[in-house]
């Protein structure tokens, strides 16, 4: 099952995918919880969208391959600059980090290499009772999967289908407490789904 998601995630040509993310902490003596809508698409010809939504700002990066723009909404702040041919996203690895300032790569690390690492590096999974997930209007036969990496518990719904996953939930340690963190997709297209006006 976890050799079938990795091939899945490491053979994509094109996708698009929109999903709510939810990530709490719990330091001593308080709970803070984070909630944030999350788009990628990314297609040939270095062609991507990314797009982060949280309460208080919306941040949008665009490429059509030969040039990109990036706002942030609430702040009316606008930048267009051309898009350097050195960036090839098939040279891209899961090492990426959430915390960069690029925008896509945050969102590439979150929502597509998290879940290729997690089909690698998983351990003890075990296939809990198959669940129905509803994905906008369809009602999708999910594999459930719980497993464990790098002192953390995760919990996988899968498509039985197109072998992806469609919610995830991870809880762990942190220097600040104990984390947990939740990724709820509700829309998912692949290759030839994948429209090319979302990149104009």
């Amino acid at each position: 099952m976890l050799d079938r998601l990795a091939s899945t995630y490491s053979t994509l040509n094109a996708l698009h995918m929109v999903g709510d993310r939810e990530e709490t902490i719990h330091p001593a003596g308080g709970t803070q919880t984070a909630f944030s809508e999350c788009e990628l698409a990314i297609a040939s010809g270095h062609r991507y969208l990314a797009r982060l939504k949280q309460p208080q700002q919306e941040a949008l990066a665009v490429s059509d391959g030969s040039t990109i723009w990036r706002a942030l909404d609430r702040k009316n702040q606008w930048s267009k600059m051309t898009a350097s041919a050195s960036a090839d996203d098939r040279d891209r690895t899961p090492g990426v980090k959430a915390d960069s300032r690029d925008l896509r790569e945050s969102l590439q690390e979150i929502m597509l290499y998290r879940f290729l690492t997690l089909a690698r590096t998983a351990q003890e999974p075990v296939m809990g009772k198959p669940q129905d997930f509803k994905l906008g209007q369809e009602k999708i036969h999910c594999h459930s999967i719980r497993a464990h990496t790098r002192g953390t518990t995760v919990e996988l719904l899968v498509d039985r289908q197109r072998f992806l996953i469609l919610q995830y939930r991870e809880e762990g340690e942190s220097p600040d407490g104990q984390v947990e963190i939740a990724m709820k997709l509700k829309l998912v297209e692949l290759n030839r789904e994948v429209d090319d006006s979302l990149f104009h």
